[in-house]
């Protein structure tokens, strides 16, 4: 595969996603030496445009679901926006004056929250970043309304008052923040956005291989100082069998289906 193949209009630059290492990876040895951590980007269905379509294609069978990294909607502690509601009515009263930062052009939590204005019958404007911390002073600054932030970014920053958070994207309450509502709480039913990771390993890994595996992860998951040290970094932990994992994944590429094509922002 080379450069050429790989279309510039994705909007996505490949080489920061770990591409390259998860082919490596899932297209090795079936011993299970080599276990790629994928997360959402580079495992949905068409999440990432032709990447996401790519990594379907290659051979790997899931092995462990290991977590979710929640991510909340967050304001500067001094906006004007109190509630999800206050943020959506203000975007509904005026098309385009409510913006919004995630992570990257195309990618999940843009599709995210374009399916969250499409619900609520809102536009608002996006503004991609190349990370939270740059957009950590617009955000303060008010020259963007609200950002899709992790929790372990986000929870010191509420402690120390800079600022606050409206919701969570994903399908329960983050661990780190039980207080805080999911978006589905608020009125949104169905509403969620987990951003998982797990592990794989090439297609034709024998089974004792992945069970064994599986087993020693769930084991690890299981210890409640490991739960709870990454409860306190803002990550949930899940687990479950391999069965589990596949049967979430089957769900997921449909929801993300779903939501890109209702959203069409892989056609912007």
């Amino acid at each position: 595969m080379t450069d050429a193949t790989l279309p510039a209009k994705s909007g996505i630059d490949w080489k920061e996603t770990g591409y390259w290492a998860a082919l490596f990876a899932v297209l090795g040895p079936p011993i299970g030496a080599i276990l790629p951590l994928i997360a959402l980007l580079v495992v949905g269905t068409r999440t990432a445009g032709w990447l996401g379509a790519l990594m379907v294609l290659i051979p790997a069978l899931p092995v462990a679901y290991l977590c979710n990294v929640d991510y909340v909607l967050t304001v500067a502690a001094n906006s004007p926006y109190k509630t999800l509601q206050d943020l959506l009515d203000a975007a509904g009263k005026k098309p385009g004056a409510v913006s919004y930062m995630s992570t990257g052009q195309r990618g999940p939590l843009h599709v995210a929250m374009e399916y969250l204005s499409k619900r609520a019958g809102v536009s608002m404007v996006h503004v991609p970043y190349k990370g939270e911390s740059p957009a950590l002073p617009d955000l303060m600054s008010g020259r963007i309304d609200v950002a899709v932030m992790t929790v372990p970014f986000t929870k010191p920053r509420v402690a120390d008052g800079s600022l606050r958070v409206l919701a969570t994207i994903s399908a329960q309450r983050a661990a780190a923040m039980p207080d805080v509502p999911t978006v589905a709480e608020l009125g949104f039913d169905g509403y969620a956005v987990p951003i998982w990771n797990g592990f794989f390993v090439p297609r034709h890994t024998p089974d004792t291989v992945i069970d064994t595996l599986n087993r020693a992860s769930r084991k690890i998951l299981d210890d409640p100082a490991v739960r709870q040290r990454m409860i306190d970094l803002g990550v949930t932990p899940t687990g479950g069998t391999p069965a589990d994992y596949a049967s979430f994944l089957a769900k997921e590429r449909k929801r993300w289906t779903l939501m890109i094509d209702e959203t069409g922002v892989l056609n912007n």
